[in-house]
């Protein structure tokens, strides 16, 4: 049977509990590893599988995998990278296939239970028939500084609200993305969080991705370096995933109309 061979970079730090197979219920793949320090994606093919014959579906198959990693999986990453290196049993032999870019690692470490881990891999919750977005939201997490990857993300997100819920509008605007997250705040849990401000003496409530996104436009209309530095060490890894989940739910439901 063919193997594939992938290595995961820009998730440093992360440990897995468990040496161990999944079994996938998958008409391509028949099970994967993820290597203890989270570095190396195995991949066995089902029986009569090539790679060389299946390898968009094969890959679709795995960008949904890796995909589950980046809205699932609490750890550190930046310039999330997925490479394939090997391909075994076929006369292919080795193969170096870059998708990402990769980043410097990080001295922290998180220990994370490799059956949880396995569980949310294989969800089903990646949008299909959407790679040509990811693709677009992958070139935006490339950047390694992340106040510029939230703000193009956020702006992605505002953007497509325009356009799938308020196309009357006559452009995209930051009440669209606040009024999606207050209709939808269930689904997020403890992660979104609103705040009260004032604005025009009136005070407004607004999601915390809005609020990140203000307090950095108003830095930077400021043109304070300092402060604009010191609001980038609050995008952290979490707000990215958040706003990754918010746009995955929202491809989603796109999908469906």
């Amino acid at each position: 049977m063919t193997s594939l061979k992938y290595e995961l970079r820009g998730f440093d730090g992360i440990i897995l509990d468990e040496d161990m197979w999944m079994v996938l219920e998958s008409q391509y793949i028949s099970r994967i590893r993820l290597t203890n320090d989270f570095k190396i994606l195995e991949i066995i093919l089902k029986e009569n599988i090539l790679y060389r014959n299946n390898q968009e579906p094969i890959e679709k198959a795995v960008t949904e995998i890796f995909v589950n990693i980046l809205l699932k999986i609490k750890g550190h990453f930046q310039c999330p990278e997925l490479v394939l290196t090997d391909i075994m049993g076929e006369d292919n032999g080795r193969s170096e296939n870059r998708i990402f870019i990769a980043n410097p690692p990080s001295p922290a470490r998180l220990m994370l239970k490799t059956r949880d881990v396995y569980k949310n891999i294989v969800e089903d919750n990646f949008t299909k028939n959407a790679e040509v977005e990811w693709q677009i939201i992958y070139a935006m997490l490339h950047n390694e500084n992340k106040v510029v990857s939230f703000m193009s993300l956020y702006d992605y997100l505002m953007e497509m609200l325009w356009q799938i819920h308020h196309p009357s509008d006559e452009r995209a605007k930051q009440y669209h993305v606040i009024s999606y997250l207050e209709e939808h705040k269930e689904q997020y849990g403890d992660d979104l969080i609103f705040f009260k401000v004032n604005k025009n003496n009136k005070e407004k409530t607004v999601d915390i991705l809005t609020y990140r996104r203000n307090e950095i436009g108003h830095a930077r209309m400021k043109n304070d370096l300092e402060e604009y530095r010191n609001l980038g060490k609050r995008i952290d890894d979490g707000i990215i995933r958040l706003t990754l989940q918010v746009i995955n739910n929202v491809l989603m439901e796109q999908k469906k109309l």
